[in-house]
């Protein structure tokens, strides 16, 4: 695919290391344009412009179209496509950013831009619970048509790709690397499924690696790309709090996903709330929201914690209450109920029998989900 010549001069500019729209910007406000610095790479020179000399040398020698040319297509026949901001396929949900990206690199079936798409973002460090409640609503909302956009991270992120993924929609992964590299390696196979029907996506040129720096900036790619977020399990510290916070820049929604059993967001919600998010338990109430296909008339706005199993004496129906809040270890439900060891050690027994509960890893136990 042949580019026009203003697209080169955007990629020209864009895929220097150390150069962003910012610097594009700034040739603007200094009374430049593109094309008469790439006539004339002197005017690199201009001191209004702030590039340093390795910058302006790399520009100088890469000041040609052929070798532009070249440079994209050599990209391309790897199956990667390449975008400026001034290309007609880039997203249009971009541009409303203070800084979108000035150039992107994106693997798999561009299809997957849509004007009905979300962001669903968490903690890395999720509960089963916060989980499986991230992964169903996500696979809802794809149900119905809408594109999920995440960031391809351990937790919530993962959930919601595979959500989406699993009901036959469509996904975006925008990586903080190039989309030509899998982090985390854990999610390989993710990736490979994102490859084929769905979209990887990024800001930096095939073969970056992660860079602890670039994670807080791609997040702003996440929620341009979104016309809502959808906050899963997540603490004040998390990341994904960044991507709140760029949500609310660009004037998107924000929505927290409440599972309704107490869990979860208990460290985020006053706050969110308090910035007018909307709280919500399922991908109905969203889909209601909108007022978007494949909501459905009369459906119930809130699920109820389910009553407990029949047959329950005092003790395991204290027990199921508390583990409807999340896993607990053997000791913090020793020191929460204020039972002796033994008794609640029997009680936890009888109630993995009969398969309402679950040993986990590092003697917790949790609800069978």
């Amino acid at each position: 695919m042949e580019r026009t010549q203003k697209e080169l001069y955007w990629y020209w500019m864009a895929s220097c290391p150390g150069v962003g729209i910012g610097s594009i910007f700034a040739v603007a406000a200094a009374g430049h344009t593109l094309e008469q610095i790439f006539a004339d790479p002197e005017a690199l020179l201009d001191r209004r412009l702030r590039l340093p000399e390795k910058v302006r040398a790399y520009l100088r020698a890469r000041a040609n179209f052929d070798l532009l040319q070249e440079e994209i297509h050599a990209i391309e026949r790897r199956g990667i496509r390449v975008m400026t901001a001034v290309s007609p396929e880039y997203p249009q949900l971009l541009k409303d950013l203070w800084r979108p990206p000035a150039v992107l690199y994106a693997l798999g079936n561009g299809e997957n831009f849509s004007k009905r798409s979300l962001a669903m973002v968490g903690s890395r460090h999720v509960s089963r619970k916060g989980a499986a409640a991230a992964r169903e609503v996500a696979s809802g909302l794809a149900e119905a048509g809408v594109t999920i956009v995440s960031g391809m991270a351990r937790g919530i992120d993962t959930q919601a790709h595979w959500g989406a993924l699993e009901a036959g929609g469509r996904t975006i992964a925008v990586l903080g690397c190039g989309v030509d590299v899998i982090y985390p390696q854990e999610n390989a196979e993710l990736y490979a499924r994102i490859c084929d029907e769905g979209l990887i996506l990024s800001e930096y040129a095939p073969g970056s690696s992660p860079n602890p720096r670039h994670f807080p900036l791609r997040n702003r790619i996440i929620a341009g790309l979104a016309g809502g977020v959808v906050l899963g399990e997540a603490g004040l510290r998390s990341g994904a709090n960044i991507t709140v916070n760029y949500a609310c820049d660009a004037n998107r929604d924000i929505f927290i996903l409440n599972r309704g059993d107490g869990g979860g967001n208990f460290e985020t919600i006053h706050r969110l709330l308090s910035m007018g998010a909307t709280e919500v338990c399922c991908a109905q109430e969203i889909l209601e929201y909108y007022g978007w296909d494949g909501a459905k008339k009369g459906a119930a706005r809130r699920k109820e914690a389910p009553p407990p199993p029949p047959g329950l004496d005092f003790l395991q129906g204290e027990l199921y209450n508390l583990l409807l809040k999340g896993d607990f270890s053997m000791q913090q439900i020793v020191d929460l109920l204020e039972k002796p060891a033994a008794e609640v050690s029997t009680a936890l027994t009888m109630l993995e029998l009969r398969g309402i509960i679950e040993r986990l890893p590092g003697n917790t136990f949790g609800l069978k989900l």
